[in-house]
């Protein structure tokens, strides 16, 4: 088998994107734009406007842009609302979520004065003046581009052309409303940022604020009773609502314990990797508790009870951390054992999310040095479509602050009355952490399985692995009982010791590590689409399988620290087969980015886009050759040129604002070698700032894949070749880590 490799060097180049001028504001060639749609919206601004009088909650006026599709940062206001109208925006959602986003609809929030409004409809009007005065009341992008200064008698032809562009995106103005609110069980309320606090704001308006449950400035938990009051007095201040994390799913996970009393040997831990345990609390009694550094971070005074229930659950999750392959040897993983950082965050049952996210945040800012964390909790309730939950942004928060931390989190069960399919529960709509859903031993989905996307979007669940079934359960240990055991709650330990062998024992990164668990559960034959239910697949039982790399494949990391605009190669210089590249190729970039939940369904705030295949010359007339890149997936967002790519298809198509990236190539049986055109394959990975905000150095890692289709061994040939051109060639030796971790970890005692 071949190993792991590592590239880094002189050819890999940082550097900051071109900036081109923008030209002069168009539309597409073939699409118009009537006069009768502009005085439209010059209506609706004015109903607006309307509205508002009156209300003196707040100085500013919310208005909701209903665009005519998904749209990308380019195409979005920049002319009606003024320079700075990007940081005027409060929000964005989907109008219609479940559909792919080349065929639904953004819908933007801003935050305007009337004076902004009121000069947006002069203009609006101005241009349908200037509209059926030059144009015979419509104007398509050919004729835009026929458009010459002092063409126009009463509007400068920037403006003119500026508010064209800008009304060709929108379907409509509106005055916002909430969306759908489920009334039955107590929400997560999102309210709009103005200069007032929002606290002022509800009391003014009549609203006891001692009701409702503050999480920040902007964020409140309302009951039922407390939601009526707050849609019938304001409605147009809230942003958005999601079900609080308030019930724990493992109420509905069967156990079924054996009554004798349970004891196991166990060596004692030495210095073997920790991970952190969020859950429920642990029994100090059992037969690995001396691998258990245990605190109850519960208070006392809302422990209903201290039963035997009150322990089963987080006693369960943490034996298979510690000890799992002991009490499943048919899913040994070669991992070894792992000590364990318990910390008892949530009663079995009902429980206040917000208590329950206090005692998480207070675990892992006091522990530091724990990289890896499990959380087998989650709510029993859907996410929404248009809301991340608030748990799950303040543990995206906290991974993007900290370079060396992932959350490893079950994927929740569907409770056993729910027949037709459902949507995964807070906090597995977490974007930065690792969800784990179940799968049977087969790699098929369990009947109690639920289901992504996030967001509508992004791929959730991340992977799977068997996480036991009613028919065929997982063994774990109780209190004092071995017990048969199924659910996602006891799926995602597997991966949790996973990602602490990778970043403890092997030294990778946590973005090597994610990226080298997704693509172990990639296949060539199929392709490299995320399921719903599935994720990217399933991982395999052994962490060698996940280590190893085939003999007729070349397997390697670029990875690092992105602090320019762009990073790219043209000399990953593959080796040459009679003239030909005979390989597949796939590659898997993972990343951690900001996050900012107020911005909705526009939530992540760094965008990497990867680009990876042969590298290719092209004649250019009069100008030097071009060099690019032949990408794998047909990628040309940031090509040079006009391209036609949607905002709605690029997400679609190219996964864009998702923090995971997989391409590849698909075996079919009738592959065959490709020319070599410039003799070496090319790596680029682009950056974009949804807001223009510097968000500093962001780790990423690039895991690149090339499988011989003739059976070749050609690692050595490519390793000198790599050597050659300059680059740094580390290889991955899983032994020598793993020695090197235990030579750290040893205590040393010094003669006195």
């Amino acid at each position: 088998m071949n190993k792991l490799l590592r590239l880094s060097g002189t050819p890999l180049l940082q550097t900051p994107k071109r900036v081109n001028g923008m030209g002069p504001a168009t539309i597409p060639t073939k699409e118009v734009v009537s006069s009768e749609h502009l005085k439209n919206l010059a209506a609706q601004l004015k109903e607006i406007l309307q509205k508002w009088k009156g209300c003196d909650l707040f100085e500013g006026k919310l208005v909701d842009v209903v665009h005519t599709k998904v749209v990308a940062k380019s195409n979005r206001l920049s002319y009606l609302f003024g320079k700075e109208a990007e940081k005027q925006i409060r929000g964005a959602r989907y109008k219609a979520p479940e559909q792919l986003k080349e065929k639904t609809q953004h819908i933007i929030t801003y935050y305007l004065t009337e004076k902004t409004l009121n000069r947006a409809a002069v203009s609006l009007l101005q241009t349908a003046e200037a509209l059926d005065e030059a144009f015979e009341g419509s104007i398509s992008g050919e004729e835009m581009n026929t458009v010459l200064t002092g063409s126009l008698t009463k509007i400068s032809v920037s403006k003119f052309r500026a508010v064209v562009k800008d009304s060709f995106y929108i379907e409509s103005f509106s005055f916002p409303s909430p969306g759908e609110i489920d009334f039955k069980t107590p929400q997560v309320i999102n309210f709009y940022r103005t200069e007032q606090s929002t606290a002022s704001i509800l009391e003014r308006s009549g609203i006891d604020t001692r009701r409702l449950e503050k999480l920040d400035d902007f964020t409140y938990i309302a009951a039922p009773e407390e939601l009526q009051t707050l849609v019938e007095k304001v409605p147009f201040l809230i942003s958005m609502s999601c079900s609080d994390f308030s019930r724990l799913e493992l109420e509905d996970v069967e156990e079924d314990c054996e009554a004798d009393l349970f004891r196991k040997p166990i060596p004692e831990p030495l210095f073997e990797p920790e991970i952190g345990v969020l859950d429920t609390q642990f029994d100090e009694r059992v037969y690995f508790s001396k691998w258990v550094k245990y605190k109850n971070l519960i208070d006392k005074n809302i422990l209903p009870t201290s039963s035997y229930e009150e322990f089963e659950h987080g006693t369960q999750v943490t034996s298979l951390i510690v000890d799992g392959p002991s009490l499943n040897p048919e899913l040994d993983d070669g991992c070894g054992r792992f000590r364990v950082r318990h910390f008892a965050v949530a009663p079995k049952g009902v429980g206040s999310g917000v208590t329950i996210l206090r005692n998480i945040l207070k675990a892992v800012e006091e522990n530091p040095e724990i990289k890896v964390w499990n959380l087998s909790l989650g709510s029993r309730t859907q996410i929404s479509q248009n809301t991340i939950s608030y748990i799950a942004a303040e543990l995206d928060r906290l991974q993007a602050n900290r370079k060396d931390l992932v959350f490893v989190v079950a994927a929740t069960n569907k409770p056993p009355r729910i027949l037709g399919d459902m949507f995964i529960g807070s906090p597995a709509d977490s974007i930065n952490s690792i969800v784990v859903n179940s799968c049977t031993r087969t790699g098929s989905v369990t009947d109690y399985s639920r289901h992504g996307p996030v967001l509508s979007f992004f791929t959730k669940p991340d992977i799977c692995t068997f996480g036991g079934e009613k028919k065929d359960p997982l063994k774990t240990s109780g209190l004092y009982s071995e017990c048969n055991n199924y659910g996602t709650s006891f799926a995602a330990p597997w991966i949790a010791r996973k990602m602490a062998y990778l970043m403890h024992m092997i030294g990778l990164s946590r973005e090597e590590a994610k990226a080298l668990l997704i693509d172990s559960a990639l296949r060539w034959e199929r392709p490299a689409v995320p399921d719903s239910h599935l994720g990217f697949g399933r991982v395999p039982v052994k962490i060698d399988d996940i280590l190893s790399v085939k003999n007729n494949e070349i397997k390697f990391f670029v990875s690092g620290l992105l602090t320019e605009n762009q990073i790219q190669t043209h000399t990953i210089p593959v080796p040459v087969i009679n003239d030909k590249f005979p390989y597949l190729s796939r590659a898997v970039l993972a990343y951690f980015p900001k996050c900012n939940r107020m911005m909705g369904v526009d939530y992540t705030e760094t965008e990497l886009d990867l680009h990876f295949g042969r590298v290719v010359r092209t004649k250019v007339k009069n100008k030097p050759d071009r060099i690019s890149i032949e990408t794998v997936n047909d990628n040309h967002q940031g090509d040079p040129g006009k391209l036609n790519l949607g905002e709605g298809k690029v997400r679609d198509k190219f996964r864009k604002w998702d923090n995971v990236k997989v391409i590849s190539e698909l075996l079919t049986g009738g592959n065959r070698s490709k020319k070599t055109a410039e003799g070496n394959y090319g790596l680029k990975i682009m950056r974009i700032e949804r807001r223009n905000v510097d968000a500093g150095a962001i780790p990423f890692a690039a895991l690149i894949t090339l499988k011989n289709l003739n059976g070749a061994n050609v690692i050595s040939s490519f390793i000198k070749n790599c050597q050659v051109v300059g680059w740094m060639v580390q290889q991955i030796d899983v032994q020598a880590s793993v020695r090197f971790f235990e030579e750290a970890e040893e205590e040393v005692e010094f003669d006195s």
